[in-house]
């Protein structure tokens, strides 16, 4: 997921994921990390993550066009590639799944829990910059699954 993914459309976000020893690593980075911070990712790629988990561990290409046409013909066709068959374990992607899974059913995002689908996400929150200063102000997200 640290490697640009190939998107059909210019303007794909290159992610950063720091390492140690890279510039700006500290003792703390992991910590940060493990919250989000100090990792750049694109929502695309952010997606692509958990299009990952919801595929057995197989990251996929995203696509937006999968056929050009004119007058019914098809001029163009496009395949979706596999750009790693296997993100983790099957231990490690089943555990990520009771997780996502559990946030759902009994945490931050369980206002949408639904009777009828397993529905599997993270909720996430960031603090918004104004001016390059820390304000008051939050965004929050979310990003999952369902069948």
């Amino acid at each position: 997921i640290a490697q640009p993914l190939g998107f059909q459309m210019v303007g794909e976000g290159i992610p950063s994921i720091k390492r140690p020893g890279d510039e700006g690593w500290s003792k703390i980075s992991h910590l940060w990390m493990s919250i989000g911070y100090e990792v750049q990712l694109a929502p695309l790629h952010t997606l692509a993550l958990y299009n990952a988990i919801a595929n057995d561990g197989k990251l996929i290409q995203p696509m937006i066009v999968r056929k050009a046409y004119s007058a019914n013909t098809v001029h163009r066709e496009y395949q979706s590639a596999v750009l790693n068959g296997k993100i983790c374990s099957k231990q490690t992607l089943e555990k990520l799944r009771t997780m996502l899974e559990g946030v759902v059913e009994r945490g931050t995002a369980r206002n949408i829990n639904d009777t009828y689908y397993q529905i599997a996400g993270k909720t996430g929150t960031a603090q918004k910059y104004i001016n390059g200063r820390p304000s008051r102000n939050y965004y929050t997200s979310f990003a999952g699954y369902f069948p």
